[in-house]
């Protein structure tokens, strides 16, 4: 009976560290996945090649902070353009001319991309720290597992030697 049950928990434990070993996996194409789009993101250069190229679990989230991108960078350009032209209209007599307000509007989107960038990145990061945490304490799991696993097939393998019938011994 002792060896059934060992067994029973050889196999439970075999299970548990497949399951551990497949979280794992998952965690790090996940880190590779952000790894690969933070740089892009970092970089804040997205071609259609590189849209193309990205990680399906990845193309979501790529496609929402594109729109979100250019959504926030707009609004930005947007609300400080009417200050920031009416300081140009002082400095310049009361004049613009259109190739300093197309200047100073482009501008102002580049520096509502950069802040747009920015919180990416935090976001991007504080999920990176979060997901290597998370994959720690998987890989800590997975060896306290296989540590049990061992002690396990030990007891099972004595379990087993304890069993087997023993015939030494002399002849009458």
């Amino acid at each position: 009976m002792g060896v059934l049950l060992f067994n029973l928990r050889v196999h439970d434990l075999m299970k548990r560290r497949s399951d551990i070993q497949y979280r794992i996996l998952k965690l790090t194409k996940k880190m590779n996945n952000l790894t690969e789009y933070s740089t892009l993101v970092g970089n804040d250069t997205l071609s259609m090649a590189e849209l193309m190229a990205m990680p399906g679990a990845m193309f979501g989230r790529t496609m929402n902070y594109m729109n979100y991108a250019q959504q926030y960078a707009t609004g930005y350009m947007n609300h400080h353009a009417q200050y920031a032209l009416q300081m140009q209209a002082q400095q310049n007599g009361g004049q613009i001319d259109p190739m300093t307000q197309h200047y100073v509007m482009q501008q102002l989107y580049n520096q509502g991309r950069e802040k747009v960038v920015e919180m990416e990145t935090r976001r991007l990061k504080n999920e990176e720290q979060r997901l290597a945490a998370e994959k720690e304490k998987e890989e800590t799991m997975l060896k306290e597992v296989e540590a049990e696993l061992q002690a396990a097939k030990q007891a099972r393998d004595a379990g087993i030697k304890d069993m087997t019938p023993n015939y030494v011994g002399g002849g009458r």
